[in-house]
């Protein structure tokens, strides 16, 4: 069943100008290319000082005799930590209606900058790095996964089970 839409409704949105129309355009446009530059930048900032924070608070809890394990277990638990944090303050930069996947965009772009660290330093082995890129990888995903929790979209009120009554008569 086609809709039909009246012609002086149709007419008046093609008169109203194209000239606004693109200013709108164009306007929102520069607001969410900033909020999307924005989230990157501070995706980067905060797992930098999480990093820096969480990385010395956990190696001052190691015992005094500690072996190979238990500074991988820091490193690994920090690693991880911040990128949880930086993925999930980044998307908290978006609108809400693009959180879901700006959360995930965020996790990949942290997962790409990492890896591009890695292989341009002076690493002669490039493949024991690439193993911290799993702590990475869990507590990114964990915050892409709490992001989905927390923004669901919003769900008309009939089907939260709100429903409309008659108005009362008196």
């Amino acid at each position: 069943m086609a809709v039909s839409v009246p012609h002086s409704r149709l007419t008046s949105h093609i008169r109203r100008g194209s000239v606004l129309d693109v200013r709108l355009l164009m306007s929102r446009f520069i607001i969410l290319f900033a909020r999307c530059v924005a989230a990157i930048a501070v995706m980067g900032v905060i797992s930098f000082v999480a990093l820096v924070i969480v990385l010395p608070v956990a190696f001052a809890f190691l015992p005094d005799k500690f072996d190979a394990w238990h500074f991988y277990f820091c490193f690994f638990v920090g690693m991880g930590l911040a990128s949880f944090c930086g993925v999930f303050v980044g998307t908290l930069c978006l609108e809400r209606a693009s959180r879901r996947f700006g959360s995930i965009l965020l996790f990949f772009l942290g997962l790409a900058s990492y890896v591009c660290f890695i292989f341009s330093s002076d690493f002669t082995d490039h493949i024991y790095p690439l193993r911290s890129l799993i702590p990475l990888a869990i507590g990114g995903l964990l915050a892409v996964v709490l992001t989905f929790l927390m923004f669901r979209r919003q769900q008309p009120n009939t089907a939260r089970g709100c429903v409309k009554t008659p108005a009362r008569r008196e």
